[in-house]
């Protein structure tokens, strides 16, 4: 086979690895001399279509430019109602159960970190 044409799989990692990815995450933004937190307010961060603490730099941003930060995740009822001819569900139970499984993970992380999600 050409080396080119060579087929090279990641590595899976497990929930205990990318704990301890985030947590390097995050120590970067308290360790970091660019990431002093000078800023006056609280910030809201809304979470809209990148649910993750893992290399999100709008976090880094939030949390550098305020001390208080409210992070915010918003569900749109209109992605669970049903197309208007032929009433098929915008959003399925499988995607559904994905969601929640994110937002449950993501709430998590923050709180692991001294923030609170707020779900709406």
């Amino acid at each position: 086979m050409p080396e080119a044409a060579r087929l090279f799989h990641v590595p899976a990692l497990n929930a205990d690895k990318i704990e301890q990815i985030a947590d390097k995450t995050m120590d970067r933004y308290y360790r970091n001399n660019d990431a002093k937190r000078k800023g006056q307010g609280t910030v809201i961060l809304w979470f809209r279509n990148y649910p993750r603490v893992l290399d999100n730099e709008v976090l880094f941003q939030t949390w550098s430019s305020s001390e208080p930060v409210l992070p915010v995740y918003c569900l749109n009822p209109h992605h669970f109602a049903t197309t208007h001819y032929f009433g098929f569900p915008k959003t399925g139970a499988l995607r559904e159960q994905l969601l929640i499984e994110c937002l449950d993970g993501l709430k998590r992380s923050l709180v692991m970190r001294g923030l609170d999600l707020l779900i709406r």
